[in-house]
């Protein structure tokens, strides 16, 4: 597979306060019975910078405002007020301009004629952009190539599955080789293999130098293709960072695992544990008492649980990983075996959980 590198790499994406509002009809009435509007403020004042050639994150839960930035950015709606520029074209004033530099991936899209195959689809929006007749053919037989689908190309999109409407719809987002990508949760509904297929393809075309916005609330995804990430919680950006600058400036939790067993037979190296110890060996023990005696008094929480007679339990809280010598020692003296002790750095998807609930509580005060 070859990835044709983007025409122009000087444009990146740029919004300032950039906000809309819904007004939406109520079904009940207000005075003199007519229907009450209310707004609904999808974005809320989003600031952003982001670099050419930079493969951005931006993620949020369903409803946070990924998909109305999205729309906004491609021209689709215009902003309530703020203003954008992508590849240098503000999104209003310049908007065909715009729609010149960007190809656009949209969950759920039916753009593609099915009875058509995706050669002849290709072939139809390559005149819908303009594409010079001479250089249509060869354009074409790039993108697909690009996509990995040259050899299916003749057959009907009716007959693809998910996956391949998927990656023919990057196809055509790439015909006119715009210099700035909106993939909007591109691999939304897609079986884990297309899943990663897709994924494999967006980081070869950030290596060729694309502006990529993609987003997503596949925290996993968000942390292995993206150089910086935005998270959008309720219209509102409140944190911007890479993954692992998200993780080394966020509270997110220590998270510290352990995996133990109780010791049997005589000659465990808890022999010479105290009377008391020894009471506390029964065949149905969880380690549980002895973990959380040694972390009274802390933030830290305990659960766990058990499979073939070894116990897995999580310790998660400030600090965590501070209590490791501790948590060992009151183990061996109570007849556990340590099969393992790790200390977990703080996923995505936890800072994620954090910052957001961070939001919920500072909204409620």
């Amino acid at each position: 597979m070859t990835v044709v590198s983007a025409r122009d790499l000087s444009g990146g994406i740029v919004t300032r306060d950039l906000t809309r509002v819904f007004h939406i009809r109520s079904s009940a009435t207000g005075e003199k019975s007519r229907p009450m509007k209310k707004e609904l403020v999808a974005v809320d004042r989003l600031s952003l910078d982001i670099r050419p050639g930079e493969l951005f994150g931006l993620l949020g839960r369903n409803g946070a405002g990924k998909t109305t930035t999205i729309r906004m950015l491609s021209t689709l709606i215009e902003p309530t007020s703020g203003t954008a520029y992508v590849a240098g074209f503000d999104v209003v004033r310049q908007a065909a301009a715009v729609r010149a530099s960007i190809g656009c991936v949209l969950p759920g899209e039916r753009t593609h004629y099915w009875k058509l195959t995706a050669r002849e689809n290709l072939r139809f929006f390559a005149a819908m952009y303009g594409l010079d007749p001479k250089r249509e053919k060869v354009r074409i037989a790039e993108v697909l190539d690009i996509v990995s689908l040259s050899d299916r190309a003749d057959e009907r999109v009716e007959n693809y599955s998910t996956g391949m409407r998927q990656r023919l719809a990057l196809a055509r987002a790439l015909l006119h080789d715009p210099p700035v990508l909106f993939l909007d949760e591109p691999t939304a509904g897609l079986d884990v293999h297309s899943a990663r297929a897709l994924r494999s393809l967006v980081k070869q075309l950030a290596s060729a130098g694309y502006t990529i916005l993609l987003t997503t609330h596949n925290l996993q995804e968000a942390q292995e293709l993206c150089t910086r990430v935005g998270i959008i919680h309720k219209g509102r950006l409140v944190a911007v960072d890479s993954p692992d600058g998200l993780r080394k400036r966020s509270g997110a939790a220590d998270i510290v695992q352990v995996r133990c067993r109780r010791l049997g037979g005589t000659n465990g190296p808890w022999q010479g544990a105290p009377v008391s110890a020894r009471a506390f060996l029964q065949p149905d023990a969880s380690p549980l008492p002895v973990i959380r005696a040694v972390l009274d008094g802390s933030e830290i929480r305990a659960e766990g649980s058990t499979k073939d007679g070894e116990w897995t339990v999580t310790c998660r809280g400030p600090g965590a990983a501070s209590f490791i010598p501790r948590l060992t020692a009151a183990l061996l003296e109570h007849g556990w075996e340590l099969v393992e002790c790790a200390v977990k750095e703080p996923s995505l998807e936890d800072i994620f959980v954090e910052i957001t609930a961070d939001e919920e509580e500072g909204a409620h005060e």
